[in-house]
């Protein structure tokens, strides 16, 4: 964990957060992963499910998609300041696109919000309260700040590492339902 100030802002936050290393990622995204596949085959509702490429220091949540047949998995797409999510043809093969970020191409069916279920989001950290600290271009705060209806759960996914008690957060932010990481308690899932 860095040291930080007292009142750290966003960007020294962000600076800091860039230097950490985490250690054996491969291992602790397989953990992750676990997690997330035995909260699956708990809620069976979660039909269409928003997961994201990973990034340096993020989790590779990919081997999820095999573990259900049945389910839809969507991935974002940035298209100037705003995100949609699409359904790729193949989520192991997204071109580089805004950002240099996998993302489905222009022609990937866009899916509403509407339907999804389930987001797995990204972030640089959050607090076990459910904040979260994005990369500063704001597009998950937007893009689920405008969900009409009901609210989707929204599960923050990261390392250990980047698990902080306090984040600055602003009244825009959107608060996670329930952050995951490798260190959760859970009694593994069935194998597959």
């Amino acid at each position: 964990m860095p040291n930080l100030p007292n009142e750290p802002t966003k960007e020294l936050l962000r600076k800091k957060l860039r230097k950490i290393k985490v250690i054996d990622p491969a291992s602790a995204s397989r953990r992750i992963v676990d997690i997330l596949r035995n909260r699956l085959d708990a809620h069976p509702e979660f039909r269409c499910i928003a997961l994201f490429s990973a990034l340096k220091n993020e989790v590779d949540l990919r081997e999820l998609i095999p573990s259900f047949p049945d389910r839809r998995f969507v991935f974002p797409r940035v298209d100037g300041a705003t995100m949609s999510f699409h359904l790729p043809a193949d989520p192991n093969n997204l071109p580089p696109g805004a950002w240099g970020i996998g993302e489905p191409s222009a022609d990937s069916p866009q899916v509403p919000s509407t339907e999804i279920d389930l987001f797995l989001c990204p972030g640089m950290a959050f607090t076990r309260s459910g904040l979260r600290l994005g990369r500063g271009r704001g597009y998950y705060d937007r893009y689920l700040g405008a969900i009409e209806g009901p609210r989707p759960v929204l599960y923050g996914v990261t390392f250990s590492d980047f698990i902080l008690e306090y984040l600055p957060h602003e009244p825009h932010d959107i608060l996670m339902d329930e952050v995951i990481d490798e260190t959760i308690p859970a009694p593994y899932a069935k194998q597959r």
